[in-house]
């Protein structure tokens, strides 16, 4: 293991992608349905490239300081969708801020003993983490996120379309309803295109059963 590291560590610039690349897929898989091969990839990525550059010389609180720049986005992650941002000291931008300029120091800081690593390299996919964020994944937290003007009654025997089939009963997938993706799961088998009904509601999850008709 440590020759693999030390050979992906001889070309610092594809093992930093790897770094962040794992990172992210992380952060993703936290609300993505999955069977635990998105996170077994993002571990993967993260090991390899914590691993190569820590071996090539890498500053280590770079490495760390990287780290907890994606732990941020993904306690983020997990905070907006069950809880919204009531009691938070920062806005989610100030936040996505603050993770991005982590990102930022900890590459600036790996280029410090890594001279090979390209500075356009760190700020250019410093800025990819802040877009990735604000218009990719912050638009789909909120579309997850329940809306606090419909209350658990007023979705009981609403109808849904499914567009996210789940990997098996019982496991989460994803449906249409009210112009909104919500996280559903089902006792019976679903496909997409399916129409469901709402019978139940536990935070931002529903329970549905196939529609009759």
């Amino acid at each position: 293991m440590e020759a693999l590291f030390e050979s992906i560590g001889q070309q610092p610039d594809l093992t930093y992608l790897i770094f962040l690349a794992g990172g992210w897929i992380g952060v993703l898989a936290l609300f993505i349905p999955g069977t635990g091969v998105i996170e077994a990839v993002a571990g993967l990525g993260v090991l390899v490239g914590f691993g190569g550059l820590w071996l090539a010389g890498g500053s280590l609180p770079g490495l760390l300081l990287i780290v907890a720049s994606f732990a941020i986005y993904g306690l983020m992650t997990l905070r907006r969708v069950t809880a919204g941002e009531e009691g938070w000291p920062l806005s989610a931008w100030g936040i996505a801020l603050l993770a991005t300029a982590g990102q930022l120091a900890g590459g600036l800081l790996l280029m410090g003993t890594l001279p090979a690593l390209s500075v356009w390299m760190v700020i250019g996919l410093a800025l990819v983490s802040l877009v990735l964020y604000r218009w990719m994944l912050l638009p789909v937290l909120n579309a997850l996120r329940p809306q606090p003007q419909s209350g658990v009654e007023s979705l009981i025997g609403m109808a849904a379309e499914v567009r996210s089939a789940p990997e098996a009963p019982g496991q989460p997938g994803m449906v249409y309803l009210h112009g909104e993706l919500w996280q559903a799961v089902c006792d019976e088998p679903l496909r997409p295109g399916d129409q469901v009904r709402v019978i139940s509601r536990q935070g931002m999850r529903l329970k549905v059963e196939k529609s009759s008709h």
